[in-house]
């Protein structure tokens, strides 16, 4: 038995020993809940599948369910993101439960766990659609170059003097039109600077005409300034799945990773690109 049908049941108990006063107390406060929480519709019944039986699916049964949801939702999603001025909303039951404005906030594996054991139901999160304006010092065609800033990744918890030996290198293309963070999920797995568990929800988005799916994970970022300084950031990380064959490659083959403004933000950074030589300047203030 599930913990929340124990809590339930408990709960039932509680009830009978209540006289008619306490019991329309009870029901006054549940017809006000019942008012602001409306169960979207669901047709597939995402919102019932077991959290038990969930984990047990292999990963494309979990992702399939991910990409149902998406797609027979969106309207709603976006709906609720609109309302709360969210980034991501999270979901159990079909009830939103928390949301952000930022994916820095974006909830842990362990929360998730511990929402789903004791709901019995899975706890879904919907994030908005990442904004990627493909603004074309990577070489292109037509003698076009995307500036380029280089970053170093590595797991949550590693100490910036351990960047160079526990961390991966990227270049990645820097674009002042995309918000987010975009880096190679499997190269990071590879890499072992995450681990891949069933909890890690896959999300669905189209660029360019083409779906691409990836996970919200946190990441530590490090750059290294011209003076030989090195800062290190923990970021919300969008890791897309099958990189190499994703829209975000379209534009440049050859892309480890896509960088944005949230870069200059977090750390701060201040970047000087130069035109001339085809290369990007990195001081930290």
């Amino acid at each position: 038995m599930s913990e929340i049908q124990t809590n339930l049941n408990q709960a039932l108990r509680l009830l009978e020993q209540f006289g008619p006063r306490e019991l329309a107390v009870i029901e006054e406060r549940l017809a006000a809940r019942k008012q602001n929480f409306e169960r979207p519709p669901d047709p597939t019944g995402v919102f019932d599948l077991s959290f038990d039986d969930y984990l047990a699916m292999s990963d494309e049964e979990r992702d399939d369910i991910a990409f149902q949801a998406y797609q027979t939702l969106g309207e709603w999603i976006d709906a609720e993101l609109k309302k709360r001025k969210a980034e991501w909303i999270l979901v159990c039951g079909g009830e939103v439960i928390e949301s952000s404005p930022t994916l820095d906030d974006y909830p842990s594996r362990e929360k998730l766990m511990e929402i789903g054991r004791r709901r019995g139901l899975v706890p879904f999160v919907f994030v908005r659609t990442p904004l990627i304006e493909e603004s074309g010092w990577s070489a292109l065609a037509g003698d076009d170059f995307y500036p380029t800033i280089r970053l170093t990744v590595a797991a949550p918890g590693t100490s910036a003097a351990h960047l160079p030996t526990s961390g991966t290198e990227f270049t990645a293309d820097f674009d002042s039109g995309s918000p987010n963070l975009f880096v190679n999920y499997d190269q990071v797995i590879a890499n072992q600077i995450i681990d891949h568990q069933p909890i890690d929800q896959a999300h669905f988005r189209s660029h360019l005409g083409q779906v691409y799916r990836y996970h919200v994970l946190p990441l530590l970022i490090g750059v290294r300034s011209e003076d030989g300084l090195v800062a290190a950031r923990e970021f919300s990380a969008l890791c897309v799945r099958d990189w190499s064959e994703s829209p975000l490659c379209l534009i440049n083959s050859d892309r480890e990773a896509l960088a944005g403004p949230n870069l200059l933000i977090k750390f701060p950074l201040r970047l000087e690109l130069d035109g001339a030589r085809r290369i990007t300047r990195i001081a930290l203030d």
